[in-house]
């Protein structure tokens, strides 16, 4: 081949790898589909420019690769940053205090669609991303500086009192009407430590059985060994269901305080949730067949820094 040739056609070849190679916006979708099809995880974790994301962040990515893995129909397009994109992030950081770590340079789009005899199911998630350290990655909102001080600023204490004078169930005096409890939250706190241990060690186990036994109808749904065809649910996809959940889940507490009024209690608490982000607030606690059961966290996730 003439030199002249040669070096147009080893020019042209770079000119291919740079936008179709490995490291571009079309092989970063291209590497989005392969993981959300074939319910790989670890390999969908590896496009996130931030892994540790918030509890309902990771929950909702991966529930994305177990909807994808499991019958839903997925597509992954790329496309240019919308005005409308635009307006939800300038909307996350004036309501929630929540902002993009850079600005995005493009938007990955799955679309996604699930049908059966019974039921018909569309949407649509939008994931930015940019080029990260030289590499493109999936962006998330992340707090921003004000939002996190004023969070990690909040002791247990005073998320609690907050959530206090807004009122349990409908009622701003709730707490006037109550008893305090010991430091130890009394038996409230005694049994959602308890409970919470129990929780941690069967999802460290996967232990379903038990997961299922402590979790009542939802936990019996979720855990399921079979669908409601009665065909059986694929273990990559139960682990999937797994992993999502314990995201959520609060793993580790320590018991500051709190009150009890009748059946219900609240007790106050700092841990931390399966995301490893610290918890602080208090658990709604509802005497149910002579046990307290924890019916509803009023609490901050705060991340680890």
């Amino acid at each position: 081949m003439p030199i002249r040739l040669r070096a147009i056609a080893i020019a042209l070849a770079a000119l291919s790898g740079s936008a179709c190679g490995s490291d571009s916006p079309d092989a970063l979708a291209r590497k989005l589909s392969s993981a959300l099809h074939s319910g790989d995880l670890d390999a969908a974790n590896a496009l996130l420019q931030n892994p540790h994301n918030a509890a309902d962040q990771q929950l909702a990515y991966i529930s994305l690769v177990e909807n994808c893995s499991n019958g839903f129909d997925c597509k992954v397009s790329r496309g240019a940053v919308t005005a409308d994109f635009t307006k939800s992030m300038a909307s996350d950081r004036e309501n929630e205090g929540r902002e993009l770590p850079m600005a995005a340079e493009g938007l990955l789009t799955v679309s996604t669609s699930y049908k059966d005899a019974n039921s018909e199911a569309n949407d649509t998630f939008t994931l930015p991303y940019a080029k990260v350290d030289g590499s493109y990655k999936i962006i998330s909102s992340k707090y921003t500086y004000a939002k996190l001080h004023e969070l990690q600023a909040k002791s247990a204490q005073i998320v609690a009192e907050e959530q206090l004078a807004v009122g349990i169930d409908g009622d701003p005096n709730w707490k006037s009407k109550a008893t305090q409890l010991a430091a130890d939250g009394g038996d409230p706190g005694k049994q959602l430590v308890a409970h919470v241990a129990a929780i941690a060690k069967a999802f460290k186990d996967h232990d379903y059985a038990t997961l299922i036994a402590l979790g009542g109808v939802r936990a019996k749904y979720l855990y399921a060994e079979k669908d409601s065809t009665g065909a059986v649910v694929p273990a990559k996809k139960r682990q999937l269901i797994l992993q999502g959940q314990q995201v959520q889940e609060l793993l580790d507490v320590k018991v500051l305080g709190g009150y009890q009024q009748g059946d219900t209690a609240v007790v106050i608490i700092e841990g931390h949730n399966g995301a490893g982000w610290i918890v602080r607030g208090l658990y709604q606690m509802q005497m149910t067949d002579g046990k307290w059961l924890a019916q509803q966290p009023l609490i901050n996730e705060i991340p680890v820094t």
